[in-house]
């Protein structure tokens, strides 16, 4: 069992980490457009600490990187680093948003998808369609 100390000592250091946390890009950020018009915000020297899914060595820059992603399905968050070269993509889940002039974060903008991006029709609920 975790000595009352102990369990001091880690709740000091959650609420150290968390007061660090950024809620709002701290530079200038890009935005990157994906080929089916998802929208990447790019954040320079920040960093998102936490599980990397996926690490893609000798990417040429932070754009390739956004481009990268846009490619996966599943990727709506990743951080380009900047000394090695290297693209992550990152967990949904558990990260820190942090500063670190060594990476740039790339982050998808979130959807409303409540709103019907389309013409919107009423619904008649008695009117039959004619087959073709």
């Amino acid at each position: 069992m975790p000595s009352l100390q102990n369990l001091i000592s880690l709740s000091a250091l959650t609420l150290i980490s968390a007061v660090g946390a950024l809620n709002a890009c701290t530079g200038t950020d890009t935005i990157f457009t994906g080929k089916e018009g998802v929208r990447y915000r790019i954040c320079p020297d920040t960093d998102l600490t936490g599980t990397s899914l996926q690490v893609t060595r000798d990417v040429a820059s932070v754009t390739v990187c956004a481009q990268l992603c846009d490619t996966n399905m599943s990727c709506f968050k990743a951080v380009y680093d900047t000394q090695t070269k290297e693209c992550h993509f990152k967990d949904s889940v558990g990260l820190n948003w942090v500063d670190n002039d060594r990476f740039d974060t790339i982050q998808a903008e979130q959807v409303n998808i409540a709103q019907c991006p389309y013409d919107e029709t009423a619904y008649k609920s008695n009117e039959v369609s004619p087959l073709a």
